[in-house]
């Protein structure tokens, strides 16, 4: 018997989105080159007649001409750009439909083998892997999926530039949706999700603050991510139970330049260890981001990404908590 799931659907449509918005932004670019640059179209058409010579009309054809090339000059750039964005973002959700494939290779033997444990990491571009200038991502799924051996899956959506309350107000949508994705998962249905989350939203509290103005609350802070594993606990499925993971919020060079965000940041992975220890029946589990933000080889040089060595360290350092987790899944 196969395993089918629904993540082609689920993540299905994302490429088309891409492209309108990205179709929506140049029309705007193209009006505003052509209707700018020297003069008007019906300007060029009669300001020729209103010279006397033959000597100023060619000249005035010269002008048209230049205007011409420099348009077209005006419009290689950001043409370019959008088309580099454009393929950028298609080999990204290649990336992302692949990682979230149909595990229809999965056979579970009729004689009563036991079905893969499943694992589905959500959160932003810690989960996504990226690592700046490198273009290509380094999920630490992977290393984690490597870690844990045969007998476990895991597949990872990552959302770059997200906070946790972005992710809850698009839960249910079917492409980047946290329960959209976990709804569409079966057979077998996700054992553990976990979700590494939180990193945004204190750069996005912590930047606008001024001297004379009051912290961030913490229960709000922290509300968005609360949210986020109530989602997945909520869903049931029979008698089959998600469970979920709380990776603390780590370091960055931004929350050792800034004291506010540094302990905005204590305050809100003390209050996600609190809600996890609080969670009926042991559901919720909670671990520290297993190492410190410092300048070396693990961290990419904008003092907020992993590099491919510190995510691949990220994915084996989970590995036993993981394990201990699944241990205790049905």
């Amino acid at each position: 018997m196969s395993i089918t799931t629904k993540e082609e659907e689920v993540y299905g449509g994302g490429g088309a989105k891409i492209f309108w918005l990205h179709f929506r932004l140049l029309v705007p670019t193209y009006v505003a080159c052509n209707r700018h640059h020297f003069c008007s179209n019906d300007e060029l058409k009669t300001r020729p007649d209103q010279l006397s010579s033959s000597k100023h009309t060619s000249a005035w054809q010269e002008v048209q001409t230049d205007a011409k090339i420099i348009y077209m000059l005006m419009m290689v750039r950001p043409i370019f750009t959008i088309l580099l964005s454009l393929r950028h973002n298609h080999l990204h959700h290649q990336r992302t439909h692949s990682i979230l494939k149909s595990m229809s290779n999965d056979v579970i033997s009729s004689e009563g083998t036991l079905q893969p444990k499943r694992i589905f990491c959500y959160g932003d571009s810690l989960t996504a892997g990226t690592a700046p200038p490198l273009y290509d991502l380094f999920p630490y799924g992977q290393s984690l999926e490597s870690e844990l051996g045969d007998g476990v899956v895991v597949r990872w959506r990552g959302l770059p530039g997200w906070t946790a309350q972005t992710m809850v107000e698009y839960l249910d949508d079917g492409n980047v949706g946290l329960r959209a994705a976990v709804n569409g998962i079966d057979n077998p249905p996700i054992s553990l999700v976990i979700i590494l989350a939180g990193t945004n939203d204190i750069g996005f509290l912590t930047s606008s603050m001024t001297p004379t103005g009051g912290a961030p609350d913490i229960d709000d802070a922290v509300k968005p991510i609360v949210n986020l594993h109530k989602a997945c606990l909520d869903i049931t499925k029979g008698k089959h139970k998600i469970r979920t993971l709380a990776v603390g919020i780590p370091g960055s060079a931004w929350q050792q330049m800034n004291s506010s965000a540094s302990k905005l940041a204590a305050d809100m992975n003390s209050s996600i260890q609190q809600f996890a220890q609080s969670y009926p029946d042991g559901l919720v589990s909670y671990t520290d981001f297993p190492f410190l933000y410092e300048k070396n080889d693990l961290w990419c040089s904008d003092g907020l990404h992993l590099s491919p060595e510190g995510y691949t360290r990220l994915g084996n350092d989970l590995a036993p908590v993981v394990k201990q987790i699944l241990d205790r899944c049905n």
